[in-house]
């Protein structure tokens, strides 16, 4: 299309079950640069040609479709309260075999809350500034090498939990003071989105706000279903590509909130 701001929206569902790969896909896709900030709605209702004086249009990150919980020894457990992907379950609609990571530009893509918070424009998720927040709350990384951040993903889990009753402080200053309550860790393809696999150490613009981005891998909230669910996915933060690794390893956390929840 030749005539600005027209956008084609399609709209791509399919169903995956728990996570096999391809393990990622749009929500929707726009054929074209976006140039955005901002964005109304999910596009879920969206056919054909829309035509916006102002496009703006948040990239709904596609749920993984992972619906169970395991523990650190793949043993299945209630997912009430675990702080896992099958727990959440966010995301905008399900779509296969489409890597929903290409194609889209936003300027500028992060936004600096200046209140410990960075928001993605082209997702609308919020993340910590703060990459390592777990290496700052001395005394809880107490395994491997302490206090470095790097923590089992169980540990990973926990400290989210407390992050959200005020029992660690990453410097969130987006609730006037009071901790925020939805923290959570990201699923594999939240973690996913905040990456581009073109660069490298770590696999961000070189224009983003955040500090203290590790160039190692991130702990997911996704499970290893039909892999191993002792496992759990992982994105490497020097390369934006992603793995399985066991749960008892000692990896990095960077917590999330907002996002599409179809809840």
């Amino acid at each position: 299309m030749s005539l600005p701001n027209i956008f084609k929206i399609l709209i791509l569902s399919a169903a995956i079950a728990g996570l096999s790969s391809p393990l990622f896909a749009g929500d929707l896709r726009v054929e074209g640069s976006v140039n955005a900030t901002s964005f109304v709605g999910d596009g879920s209702q969206l056919t054909g040609v829309v035509t916006q004086t102002a496009p703006r249009f948040h990239i709904w990150v596609p749920r993984t479709g992972q619906t169970g919980c395991w523990d650190e020894d793949g043993t299945s457990r209630d997912c009430t309260g675990t702080g896992e992907d099958g727990e959440y379950q966010m995301g905008g609609r399900l779509a296969g075999n489409i890597d929903w990571r290409v194609s889209y530009i936003v300027t500028p893509r992060f936004t600096d809350n200046t209140d410990g918070t960075v928001t993605d424009n082209l997702t609308g998720l919020i993340w910590l500034k703060n990459a390592n927040c777990i290496a700052d709350n001395t005394g809880f990384d107490n395994s491997g090498t302490p206090n470095d951040g790097m923590v089992t993903w169980q540990q990973a889990l926990d400290f989210v939990r407390g992050l959200n009753t005020a029992l660690y402080d990453c410097k969130d200053g987006s609730n006037g003071g009071s901790a925020q309550t939805d923290w959570r860790m990201p699923n594999y393809n939240e973690l996913l989105s905040v990456f581009d696999p073109s660069g490298n150490d770590p696999a961000l613009p070189t224009d983003h706000p955040f500090s203290n981005v590790q160039a190692e891998r991130y702990w997911s909230s996704s499970t290893g279903v039909g892999v191993s669910e002792k496992d759990a996915y992982i994105v490497d933060s020097g390369s934006g590509n992603g793995t399985g690794n066991p749960k008892s390893m000692f990896l990095y956390l960077w917590p999330v909130r907002g996002g599409k929840s179809l809840h």
